[in-house]
């Protein structure tokens, strides 16, 4: 009998120090990058319209706008959807050029409405931060 109360509080402790049986949750340099944080991707097309072109999204989420067309590079003004005609103190932020087959993120941390929309055409989108 006490030999086995020995066994059972051996296989007890075994099982306490190793976490009872719980692995460890992934490294962040384990999961995949959508996994790390939440990303929703837009289109940039050669017809010159973002696809999705309105969107809804939760706070701290990341807009990648991704350039599909093969000759053009967009440039983007982010700003406040009620703004009709930015001006430099409206604007929010300003990309880069985007080259063909690349993406330019934002991570957009303030809740509303905001506009994206190309300086070189009439490209325009609207982002719903919730």
């Amino acid at each position: 009998m006490k030999t086995k109360i020995l066994i059972a509080v051996f296989f007890l402790i075994i099982f306490l120090v190793n976490g009872c049986g719980k692995k460890e949750a992934a490294t962040e340099k384990e999961m995949p990058v959508d996994i790390k944080r939440n990303v929703v991707e837009i289109n940039l097309t050669a017809d010159r319209i973002m696809v999705p072109n309105n969107i809804t999204i939760k706070k701290g989420t990341a807009v990648r706008f991704f350039n599909s067309d093969k000759n053009y590079r967009p440039n983007l003004l982010l700003y406040p959807a009620y703004v009709e005609r930015p001006r430099k103190e409206d604007i929010i932020v300003r990309s880069e050029n985007i080259n063909p087959g690349e993406y330019w993120e934002y991570v957009f941390e303030e809740p509303g409405r905001f506009t994206a929309k190309d300086i070189y055409s009439m490209m325009i989108g609207e982002i719903t931060v919730e």
